[in-house]
Parts: C-alpha cells; sequence; structure tokens
C-alpha cells in the first residue's frame, strides 16, 4: 500500500494552490527575511493561514477533518517550507492540527470512517484514510467518481455508506445545478431532481438513510436558498423554510433535527429545528457558520467568520452544546506563521 504523510513537495506543482490570505497582508513578515531584507531562499513565503471551514465530525468523535491551509516544517528544521491547502485533521478535545489531503474541499465521512468523499476543481472524489492519530491516506485509493464533462459540488454519504450524493450541473437544459446521486464504485449515476424549478444544492443525507436535505433557490436565486427534505430517491420534496438565505442544512445523527446556516447581510447564524420545519430557533448568532454534528448529537462544531480579521477567535473551530450553550474555542492558529 502507498501511503502518504506529509509527502507534498512533488504535488504542489499539479495542485495549482493559491497563496492568497483572507487577512489582506502581503508583506513577508520579518521571521522570514534576512539581514538584508530579502527573503530566504530555503524558505516558503510566510502566508497568513486561511480560515478553517467546512468541518465534518469522524464517527468515532475523536477528529474533525475541515478545509484549511497553513505553512508547515516537512523537514523539521526548524523552518517552514511548505505551504499546504487542503483538508487537515482537527482533534476535537485538544484542538492538534495536523494536515491530510493537499487537495479538496467539503469533506464528508462515510458512516465507517474509513473513506472521505472531496470535491476538487468541480469533480467528486474518494480516499480512503489509513490513520487518524497519524494524518495518512492510501494514494492509490484516490477515484475520480464524476468522470462526466460538467461541475459537482458537495458530496454527502448514504447513511448505509453506498451512495454519494452531491449537486452538478449535469444534464442541465440551462446549466442549473441540481441533485445527482452515484455509488460509492461510480456506477449508477442517478439524477434525483426536477430540472427548470430552481438550483437544488448542498444536500446532506440523513444516517437513517432515507432522507436527504438541501438548499433550493425557489424564486430564481433572488432572496437566496430555502431549506428542503425529500426522500432519498427523490421524491417527496418539502420546503422547511421561508424566510431566504438558508444554506448547507446539516441532519443530527439521529435525523430529527436539521442545523443550517441562516445569512443577512454580511453575517450569518446558524439556526435549528425539527426535521419537519418546526420550533425553528438560533443556537448561535453573529458570524457563525460552516456547523457539523458530533456523531452522539451532543455538541456541534463550526466555525466563527467575521469580515472584520482582528476580532479574537477569528477564522477558529469552535465546539458548542446542540442547544447553543457552552461555547468555546477549539483551534488556536496564529495570524503570522511561523
Amino acid at each position: 500500500m502507498n501511503k502518504s504523510f506529509l509527502v507534498i513537495i512533488l504535488l504542489i506543482p499539479l495542485l495549482g494552490f493559491s497563496s492568497c490570505s483572507l487577512f489582506d497582508n502581503d508583506q513577508i513578515p520579518e521571521c522570514l527575511k534576512t539581514k538584508d531584507g530579502e527573503q530566504s531562499p530555503e524558505i516558503v513565503t510566510c502566508y497568513n493561514p486561511l480560515f478553517f471551514s467546512r468541518p465534518d465530525w469522524h464517527p468515532a468523535g475523536e477528529w474533525i477533518a475541515a478545509e484549511h491551509a497553513d505553512s508547515l516544517d516537512t523537514n523539521n528544521d526548524g523552518n517552514n517550507d511548505t505551504w499546504f491547502n487542503g483538508i487537515w485533521l482537527i482533534h476535537a478535545e485538544t484542538g492538534k492540527t495536523q494536515p491530510l489531503l493537499p487537495f479538496g474541499g467539503a469533506p464528508d465521512w462515510n458512516p465507517s470512517g474509513t473513506h472521505l468523499a472531496v470535491h476538487g476543481g468541480g469533480r467528486i472524489y474518494t480516499i480512503e484514510i489509513t490513520s487518524l492519530e497519524l494524518a495518512q491516506y492510501d494514494t492509490a485509493s484516490v477515484t475520480l467518481l464524476t468522470k462526466f464533462n460538467a461541475a459537482a459540488y458537495f458530496p454527502t454519504w448514504s447513511g448505509d455508506g453506498e451512495w454519494i450524493a452531491f449537486d452538478t450541473n449535469y444534464q442541465d437544459a440551462k446549466r442549473a445545478y441540481v441533485l445527482w446521486k452515484i455509488r460509492k464504485d461510480g456506477t449508477d449515476l442517478m439524477d434525483i431532481s426536477i430540472h427548470q424549478v430552481g438550483e437544488w444544492r448542498f444536500p446532506d443525507w440523513s444516517k437513517s438513510n432515507s432522507k436527504i436535505s438541501y438548499g433550493r433557490y425557489v424564486t430564481d436565486g433572488a432572496d437566496g436558498p430555502e431549506i428542503f427534505i425529500m426522500n432519498s430517491d427523490g421524491s417527496g420534496a418539502k420546503q422547511l423554510t421561508n424566510n431566504g438565505e438558508n444554506y448547507f442544512p446539516k441532519f443530527s445523527p439521529a435525523g430529527n433535527k436539521i442545523a443550517y446556516e441562516h445569512h443577512e447581510g454580511l453575517s450569518t447564524s446558524i439556526y435549528i429545528m425539527n426535521a419537519d420545519g418546526s420550533r425553528n430557533k438560533t443556537i448561535a448568532k453573529d458570524w457563525s457558520s460552516d456547523m457539523a454534528w458530533h456523531p452522539n448529537g451532543t455538541q456541534i462544531v463550526y466555525v466563527f467568520s467575521n469580515h472584520y480579521y482582528n476580532v479574537p477567535g477569528n477564522g477558529q473551530l469552535w465546539i458548542m452544546n446542540a442547544d447553543g450553550s457552552n461555547k468555546k474555542q477549539l483551534t488556536n492558529f496564529k495570524s503570522t506563521m511561523p
């Protein structure tokens, strides 16, 4: 088995990573300048780390996968020599971070916790994760599922681990995004949406395997998406929200509740409701987004993401109880590395 642990330097030219910073700071920090003010050629340009985003809690509960980027010391010489942009593992108790995949976004664990599904470059991939304590994946297991000529995003595993649903503009007359599903081996590609009634995006498959929640643009995008739920074959669609600008629904492990993002201008909040749309309430206000449930349903991990960059805890992962109480910061990257 060909395993990878930080073996990324040869991959960097192929990945097209971005050196853009969310902090609007293009200056090279003093730590990476020589006495003459020139950057040392042995050290990678020092960028501010990117915010965490799109976390997903591993079924065992100890680790969280999330999008992130930061600089690394890959040869243990005390100098950060590589910029790692992709999927990271974060310990749910200590906040310890490890780089895992040097590509991809929107990670989603299969029910057994052995594989991740990610999107990357408008394609859906699955990857076998061979170790969590020492972040490793099987490079030979990277499998492209969406081999058609159209973009696809936001994969979500079925509750039985046999299917992956995603949104794509494949075979839509107006190139609108709708929901499809495919078996984990890449066979039986199936359209599970109704076309020409507004885009269907960012699905989430319930652990019970019977339902899929998603966002649907019911007014051609003018008022933002609403949260819908449907059977996993695409039948029985039901609208759950009606206040617009609602994104990224996530079923609780028991399937009886749905958390989602609500946007108002630049600010975001996290709401929770019953799976029938009742008892809708806010559990995290003011710049809270990108949530995922603990596998036992008692906690939620989320991102505090404020566009005023000097706010304490900004861009970090936070954890709260499922009722919104006991909010605490989990990660603590520094604004300038190393």
